[in-house]
């Protein structure tokens, strides 16, 4: 009866090494986090510019702050313009 090791993985360098080696390991989720800020800071400034704010002064703050910081501030904020009741 004769016994053959199969290895669990093929030769070669695994690509978390390979990624590693070029620097690259990070790239995926910082740029999936990148992408998710940036809508999150365009969410604020469409808010902001529904409130009667300056959607792009917004938007900055909520690209250097935090978008979920901002929104909450905003959020805090009385609308400069809104619903006018009757009358």
């Amino acid at each position: 009866m004769m016994i053959v090791e199969t290895p669990d993985r093929a030769e070669g360098p695994r690509l978390d090494q390979t990624l590693r080696e070029m620097g690259l390991y990070l790239y995926g989720p910082f740029l999936l986090v990148s992408v998710v800020w940036i809508v999150c800071a365009g969410w604020v400034a469409l808010t902001a510019g529904k409130r009667g704010y300056n959607p792009f002064v917004w938007f900055l703050i909520g690209l250097v702050v935090s978008p979920l910081l901002t929104l909450v501030l905003l959020a805090l904020i009385t609308p400069r313009r809104g619903p006018h009741g009757p009358g």
